[in-house]
């Protein structure tokens, strides 16, 4: 089982997925821009994006080997819609990479609750803009997802009955 957290940034997606990850005992796969942004000394450019990609997905792969079940905070969708709005950039490969991966359900979070600054956040202003990027991707390419809103609290709540749902089991 995959699971994946996606949207735009500040809208709980780490939050969520670690909250999960702690409560199910499946495995987080983190998101590799944040390490890898702070270590970065120069400023940034599209390759370094595509890097990014790349290095995410390569952790999800190995992780889906290890431990079969997985939850993402985040994956390629983010880094293709990074490219595309900052760069202006379609990479076609990690498209396809995307489409042609599995995923049993992404959580679509909505950015209804507040911003919270951070050195390597970009869109304070366009959050609404950007959740109907990735919403229209999900729909477009026929990816599993469910949007989530609302608190942290009525977040929790409904990924715990989705994913009781989505495995059978149910989590406390």
């Amino acid at each position: 089982m995959k699971v994946v957290f996606t949207g735009p940034e500040s809208t709980g997606k780490s939050t969520i997925a670690t909250w999960l990850s702690q409560l199910s005992g499946i495995y987080l796969v983190k998101e590799v821009a944040r390490e890898y942004m702070e270590s970065l000394e120069i400023p940034y450019d599209a390759s370094h994006v595509r890097e990014i990609g790349l290095l995410q997905q390569f952790d999800e792969n190995l992780r889906l080997i290890q431990h079969r079940d997985i939850i993402c905070d985040t994956d390629l969708l983010t880094i293709i819609i990074w490219l595309d709005v900052k760069f202006k950039i379609m990479d076609r490969h990690l498209l396809e990479m995307w489409v042609n991966s599995n995923q049993d359900m992404y959580f679509l979070c909505l950015p209804d609750i507040p911003w919270e600054a951070d050195p390597l956040r970009e869109n304070p202003h366009n959050r609404d803009e950007l959740f109907t990027v990735y919403q229209n991707y999900l729909i477009q390419h026929k990816k599993p997802f469910v949007p989530l809103s609302g608190s942290i609290q009525d977040r929790q709540e409904f990924v715990r009955k989705t994913i009781s749902n989505l495995t059978g089991k149910i989590l406390a």
